[in-house]
């Protein structure tokens, strides 16, 4: 008899047991739990494209603010040029007016200063049609001298962030933006945790 009662005993411990999982399980999956769940994710994913946005546009306005300070220098260089230019010109035409018309060369001791302007060179795009990608100039002359003809930007992003590099330096040297950098290495990131 006292295996009976300890079978009846089970039979109702897992009967209960059984009702306690089939309550949690239908109140997970009420309809009004999952919308909430939903909508908390919709939320998340809002927010993290808001966020990404807005370094995207911080981004941009610090690189039109240097663009502004490179034109500026430009300019001056140029103002400074046409300014030496004229003093030359101007030079040569009382020379030539203190010689009589007669055009002498250049004495070989005056030396017309050379201005360059360097500039980093623009991204430039490798393969043909939609697909095409953008590299950094610098590792366009690697590509080629590799024999490799098209990189793929998000390999070379994972590969820069697991060398410890910056997104904004990633992003700097890939040519992608910084949200979509951002974006290859969380979703990297989430990829190795699962």
């Amino acid at each position: 008899m006292t295996f009976g009662l300890y079978l009846m005993l089970n039979l109702v411990i897992l009967l209960f047991f059984g009702l306690w999982i089939r309550r949690l399980v239908l109140r997970r999956l009420r309809p009004e739990r999952i919308l909430a769940d939903l909508e908390r994710e919709v939320q998340e994913v809002i927010q993290s494209l808001n966020n990404a946005g807005d370094q995207n546009i911080s981004l941009i306005e610090d690189r039109i603010k240097s663009l502004k300070n490179l034109l500026n220098r430009a300019d001056t260089q140029i103002d400074e040029m046409e300014a030496r230019l004229r003093q030359i010109e101007d030079r040569r035409a009382e020379s030539d007016e203190a010689h009589g018309g007669d055009e002498v060369a250049p004495s070989a001791t005056e030396e017309e200063p050379t201005y360059t302007l360097q500039l980093q060179r623009p991204p430039e795009r490798i393969g043909a049609g939609d697909g095409a990608e953008y590299i950094p100039a610098n590792d366009v002359s690697d590509a080629i001298d590799d024999g490799v003809d098209r990189l793929d930007p998000r390999d070379q992003v994972r590969r820069l962030h697991s060398q410890g590099l910056s997104s904004e330096l990633i992003a700097n040297r890939t040519g992608v933006a910084i949200g979509e950098v951002e974006l290859i290495i969380s979703l990297g990131a989430n990829r190795t945790r699962s």
